[in-house]
């Protein structure tokens, strides 16, 4: 009896503080939420002068974050696992690989986090006043006309238009899977952000030296710039993600001279 009781008072005294042990042991080992990561940011020029394009990386912890608001719009890709998201309080809806999602200027970000056994990685596209980082500061209202989703074209991934002082624009997400060599020289009517997913590309305007641009590297073309080269290298066929601010209703491409 007495070897009975021993026994028992020892499960009672070690079986809780296993569970704080191993309570804190599963703290440690979920991954900390990462800070932003800019990736890329441009100023922009033309009817554009008084905005920066800005590319960042995200890995948003599990939850629903922060509510907050953004100075420009939002056009996001994932990259790896899945995201909750939700914008005005509307019912969040979860974001998958190779999905994306999408903030008019001023819309009210209401859920934003990882799924849980699903932590997300994704890149954010965004359109910012000039040296800002494109948090809103104060309450920026959203734009009483509706953003919208425009019917997408072949190559596109996704579209909106745009609103506030962006009314003229749409923002434009192309997946390009380009040839081996240089491509044919062109132009267009809007700045151009890319993103390498796979592969390598070689990369060039105005006929500058031609560059390799690896997986998670960027590229950029300013309104008007001639691409002079745009091609996958051999061997290593390249996969990338285009973020465009074209006119309203075109796709991008400037009229030849």
């Amino acid at each position: 009896m007495d070897d009975r009781r021993t026994f028992l008072a020892l499960v009672a005294a070690l079986f809780p503080a296993s569970l704080i042990t191993l309570s804190a042991q599963a703290q440690s080992a979920a991954p900390a939420a990462a800070a932003p990561r800019e990736l890329a940011r441009h100023s922009l020029t033309g009817p554009l002068a008084d905005f920066d394009a800005l590319l960042i990386e995200l890995r948003p912890p599990v939850g629903e974050g922060r509510e907050h608001r953004h100075s420009g719009p939002v056009l996001g890709y994932v990259l790896e696992g899945k995201v909750r998201f939700g914008v005005n309080h509307e019912p969040a809806r979860i974001v998958g690989v190779g999905e994306t999602f999408f903030e008019e200027t001023g819309a009210l970000h209401s859920t934003f986090g990882s799924v849980e056994g699903a932590p997300a990685r994704l890149i954010v596209f965004m359109v910012v006043p000039k040296g800002t980082k494109g948090a809103a500061t104060a309450l920026v209202p959203a734009s009483s006309a509706q953003a919208e989703s425009a019917a997408l074209r072949e190559g596109e991934v996704a579209r909106h238009t745009l609103t506030g002082p962006l009314a003229a624009f749409d923002v434009l997400l192309l997946e390009l899977h380009p040839r081996v060599g240089d491509g044919r020289e062109h132009r267009h009517s809007g700045p151009v952000l890319g993103y390498v997913l796979e592969g390598k590309l070689r990369f060039a305007v105005n006929h500058e030296p031609v560059r390799i641009v690896g997986a998670g590297e960027t590229f950029f073309e300013e309104t008007g710039a001639l691409h002079s080269t745009h091609g996958s290298v051999e061997g290593s066929p390249a996969r990338a993600l285009v973020f465009m601010v074209v006119p309203k209703g075109s796709n991008g491409a400037a009229p030849r001279p």
